[in-house]
């Protein structure tokens, strides 16, 4: 899998040379980007930290310049990239924590832009369970319980929405 990731950015990165300022390319490079960082971690987190980095910088361009859902999105995955990085790879628990409000921000306006998106939803309840898992691990055990307080409201309102969807209970089901 990393070599397929590898490679995605490798194709990305031709097309970029060709439209450098296409939003759709630059998202696309981003995620495969932040893939990748994710895969690299575990063997280097210093090379997957300066990627994570980038996939940031590409984010925050994209959403300052279109504050589409999608890009919302893409912000906040962009965080998470750095969040999982810290928390699993580095262990620096304080910078992924930072990481981590910065991703439950950007998901929380996601769900503004588009309150209705389940999967967005479904999203932003994880968020609030990982910030959950960040804060236990830092020794913040009433913020660790409001959150998760909060991410299972989120969860249990998607499954009483619609009961048969599964993904919706599978965040439940995880947390």
């Amino acid at each position: 899998l990393p070599i397929y990731r590898r490679r995605a950015v490798q194709v990305d990165e031709a097309l970029l040379r060709l439209r450098p300022n296409d939003g759709d390319t630059l998202h696309r490079y981003a995620l495969n980007l932040g893939y990748f960082a994710a895969q690299l971690g575990r063997s280097d987190p210093k090379l997957a930290l300066t990627y994570g980095q980038k996939v940031l910088q590409i984010e925050i361009k994209l959403q300052q310049e279109s504050p589409k859902t999608r890009l919302v999105g893409g912000l906040a995955f962009a965080y998470s990239v750095l969040v999982d990085l810290f928390f699993k790879d580095i262990h620096d628990y304080a910078s992924a924590r930072s990481y981590a409000e910065r991703q439950l921000l950007g998901g929380q306006q996601a769900v503004r832009l588009d309150p209705r998106n389940h999967m967005l939803q479904r999203i932003l309840a994880a968020q609030y369970l990982y910030l959950a898992e960040v804060d236990s691990k830092t020794g913040r055990l009433s913020q660790s319980l409001e959150g998760l307080k909060k991410g299972q409201a989120i969860a249990r309102a998607l499954i009483e929405a619609d009961p048969e969807n599964v993904p919706n209970r599978g965040v439940l089901a995880d947390n």
